[in-house]
């Protein structure tokens, strides 16, 4: 019988090295031609690697977050620099989150993500979300978690990335949203936190 802590670690080890991977693939410009991951996009005649990610509310609010300056440092340097080069997407369910912080932190944020496209959340959506609740991968209280996985689940985004560790960037919950999604028929999105999406230093 193996472990549970090193089955999480082997998976964690083997996950990032993945992640990196296709990240360094935009850098690279390189492309397998697979429209499941790697979307090619035609940009002034040149065909380029593009990776689609959903901004979940946890990651817009690290940008300003001094209570965590390793967190805050990181999602900085990536939603500056890196950013860009990813197709980025929130939901309305994002702004509305953001909307009921305070001032000043509130218009920083709203600032923040005023040029990100939001896909809506639609009937279809909602149904997805209310699977994930009926089957027992998220609490009803945690409603929200289940849209925004609901959300990228049903817009095939590759990567949902959340600073969110206890209730999205879960290895064994993404196992259940897999599984779930795979036998419903819906695309399984990726859940990751930034650090996987920052490029290695050196």
């Amino acid at each position: 019988m193996h472990a549970s802590g090193d089955f999480g670690r082997k998976f964690l080890e083997a996950f990032s090295r993945d992640v990196r991977f296709l990240a360094g693939a935009i850098a690279a410009g390189a492309t397998d031609g697979s429209d499941s991951i790697l979307e090619r996009e035609a940009l002034g005649g040149v065909s380029v690697a593009k990776i689609s990610i959903y901004l979940e509310t946890s990651v817009i609010g690290a940008y300003l977050d001094n209570e965590d300056p390793f967190r805050r440092d990181l999602t900085i340097r990536w939603w500056e620099h890196e950013r860009p080069l990813y197709d980025a997407y929130i939901s309305p369910l994002v702004v509305r989150e953001l909307e009921r912080m305070r001032e000043p932190r509130r218009q920083a944020y709203l600032n923040l993500i005023r040029d990100i496209p939001q896909l809506e959340i639609t009937e279809e959506v909602g149904i997805l979300a209310e699977g994930y609740i009926a089957r027992g991968i998220f609490q009803r209280k945690y409603m929200a978690d289940a849209l925004h996985v609901a959300v990228a689940s049903f817009y095939k985004i590759d990567f949902l990335v959340t600073w969110n560790f206890g209730y999205l960037a879960n290895v064994y919950r993404q196992a259940r949203v897999r599984l779930f999604n795979v036998t419903s028929g819906f695309f399984v999105p990726t859940i990751i936190t930034p650090e996987f999406l920052v490029s290695e230093v050196g």
